[in-house]
């Protein structure tokens, strides 16, 4: 399956795309530049990560890579502002403010398949029929994705660090994933 997944900066959606790419078989790119289009990756099982920028529209995006499926991926705005707010990059593809709008028309328009919140997918709820259980393990290390990539596609391979990368995934981000078997009642009323 081709899935595009579509969200702000500092959401959170490259570790949920990531987390796609848990799968067997699959190509991730997890952080597609904010300026380059989705590429028409050809394989039986990619995922592409996005953001919303003025470069591109979602639909030119999906209009090259062709996706099954679009995942549109979304964060509390107050919390996705303060945290882009804080990042070198937050100003690229447009000021945050209007790169809020762009996915708030999304939203609006339903220009999408599947809409996950980062509040949901950090406390493991994710709606059915996207991913399983299992890809909270996260058993492929960046590395084995960057290098299945490599070995699987020339576009991967030629435009790492150039077009795609892995986004500002860190350590601390797998541990919010497992805040919910910590402290189980406090996760039960969010």
């Amino acid at each position: 399956m081709k899935t595009l997944v579509y969200g702000m900066q500092s959401s959170g959606a490259s570790l949920f795309t990531y987390w796609l790419a848990q799968q067997r078989d699959c190509l991730g790119v997890i952080d597609l530049y904010y300026n380059q289009l989705a590429p028409p990756i050809e394989h039986d099982n990619v995922v592409v990560k996005c953001v919303a920028s003025k470069e591109f529209t979602i639909e030119d995006h999906m209009a090259s890579f062709k996706p099954d499926r679009v995942i549109l991926f979304v964060r509390n705005p107050v919390e996705n502002y303060l945290s882009l707010s804080e990042k070198t990059y937050a100003k690229y593809g447009g000021s945050i403010e209007e790169k809020l709008s762009i996915v708030d028309s999304c939203l609006a328009h339903s220009k999408y398949d599947v809409l996950v919140r980062y509040e949901d997918f950090i406390l493991r709820r994710v709606p059915e029929g996207v991913g399983q259980s299992s890809y909270f393990d996260f058993s492929r290390t960046l590395d084995e994705v960057k290098q299945y990539n490599f070995s699987h596609s020339d576009w991967c391979k030629d435009n790492y660090k150039k077009k795609w990368g892995i986004g500002n995934i860190h350590a601390s981000q797998n541990s919010l994933l497992v805040l919910q078997q910590v402290y189980p009642n406090l996760s039960k009323i969010y």
